[in-house]
């Protein structure tokens, strides 16, 4: 027998109560089931309610108070991990979604001589994303300013001559990484997410970002400081975001800096593998009292 498990939300719905009674499991998750039910119409998904609802519930919180540890991305989960679900919470680490910032580089951006600001959208379910929310601000308040790449896998009609559309695009690749060192500014006005680990890209490659205050999103954007987080998620809004942005250089590159500097302090990969592997291994020992800085 294994002296741990580790498993995400996702896959452990394969897997029965008694499974994390009789092996010692650590589950990692990006929002608890509670949490879903929030944001689920935006997936065009329905959560079972009423006493269907309740059995799952409690399932679940039999299920997280049974495992010898659990890892949230953001402390939006452990909060309701604790509060939804009564997890106790020494057993709780947060490490949140990271990035290698030796792949994710910081251009110069400072004497760029473009006369057209770049935006750039990255959300492959574009309607989710807010990608329709954009593109119409764009056509109404954004065209004359600004030019507009959108990375999804859904197909878009976008006939402005200055909006180009990138689909199929590996997540990672080389030619998504070029994308995020040629825009200005990145745009992600989503309706439903836990977590934004595009956000997170974004930010170390030195980009301002407009995003919205779902989920987890307000621990990755600092409003006013990274970025800005929609307090309506309207084109009007976005708009003028957008164009606050546009006219003031200087803020657009302090942002990038301090996001870049955010991404580094926050969400390396490599220093969060380094404290995921020291909590993976303080569960197995059962050493659950040792603190993991």
């Amino acid at each position: 027998m294994p002296d741990c498990l580790f498993f995400h939300t996702q896959i452990f719905t394969l897997f029965n109560y008694d499974f994390v009674k009789r092996i010692p499991s650590v589950i990692s998750l990006d929002a608890t089931p509670h949490q879903f039910k929030g944001i689920a119409s935006s997936y065009d998904s329905n959560p079972a309610t009423g006493v269907l609802g309740k059995i799952k519930h409690e399932w679940y919180r039999g299920v997280f108070r049974h495992a010898v540890g659990l890892v949230a991305i953001s402390k939006w989960v452990r909060d309701s991990l604790i509060a939804d679900y009564g997890v106790e919470p020494d057993k709780i680490m947060v490490i949140p979604y990271s990035v290698d910032l030796e792949q994710w580089k910081m251009p110069d951006r400072r004497n760029r001589t473009d006369k057209r600001i770049k935006l750039l959208f990255v959300g492959g379910d574009f309607k989710r994303k807010g990608g329709e929310l954009l593109l119409e601000a764009y056509r109404k308040e954004l065209s004359e300013l600004c030019e507009l790449d959108i990375v999804t896998r859904d197909e878009v009609l976008a006939p402005e001559t200055f909006v180009r559309i990138h689909r199929d695009m590996k997540p990672g690749s080389p030619e998504l990484r070029r994308l995020f060192t040629d825009a200005d500014i990145f745009v992600l006005p989503t309706f439903g997410d836990a977590h934004s680990i595009v956000g997170v890209e974004a930010m170390a490659a030195g980009l301002p970002v407009i995003s919205t205050r779902v989920g987890a999103i307000p621990e990755v954007v600092e409003h006013g400081v990274t970025g800005y987080l929609l307090g309506d998620n309207t084109p009007a809004a976005i708009s003028s975001y957008v164009l606050d942005l546009v006219k003031a250089r200087n803020k657009r590159l302090e942002m990038g800096y301090a996001g870049r500097q955010r991404a580094q302090d926050i969400f390396s990969v490599q220093e969060n593998y380094d404290r995921l592997l020291v909590y993976l291994k303080r569960v197995a020992s059962c050493d659950l009292d040792a603190e993991v800085s």
